[in-house]
């Protein structure tokens, strides 16, 4: 049951109270049925801590120097013509992974990196940059090699 609800022009922005015990800000999108109402909603969650994934790829030779582990990340606002990775355009698609999760699945690769590294890619990485400046703190610590594939643009999604 959502006890507050704010709707202006299809967007919301107000806290919902959904089962009395989650909390979401945020509402993307509003879409109302007859006799539903279905909500796209993205949870608060810390961007240090949490970033959206598309896909990873833990035995990687292309995406940089020697053997890489390579996180695809999810959003590109460029669109281009040729993009071989289309399906990493949409921000609101992927799944939340958190800091933890993925630095622990890096780490389970550690021995095969010796020679190459980690690779950030996507979508645009640095639209989630605030989680891959945690991660990469996190990687230098482990003496693992860091790649960026970005285009540097960065333009938002609002």
């Amino acid at each position: 049951m959502l006890s507050t609800i704010f709707i202006n022009n299809s967007l919301c922005s107000n806290y919902i109270n959904y089962n009395s015990n989650i909390f979401i800000k945020f509402w993307k999108e509003l879409y109302v049925s007859k006799t539903n109402i279905y909500l796209y909603m993205e949870p608060n969650l810390d961007k240090k801590k949490y970033a959206r994934i598309h896909s990873i790829e833990s035995f990687g030779t292309v995406d940089g120097p020697g053997i890489r582990f390579v996180l695809f990340l999810q959003g590109c606002s460029l669109k281009c013509k040729y993009c071989h990775n289309r399906d990493t355009w949409d921000i609101n698609s992927g799944t939340y992974q958190s800091l933890d999760e993925i630095l622990e699945k890096i780490l389970r690769y550690k021995n095969y990196l010796k020679n190459g590294g980690f690779t950030a890619t996507g979508g645009e990485p640095l639209l989630q940059a605030d989680f891959l400046i945690e991660l990469f703190k996190k990687l230098k610590n482990e003496n693992i090699h860091t790649c960026i594939d970005t285009s540097r643009n960065v333009c938002s999604y609002s």
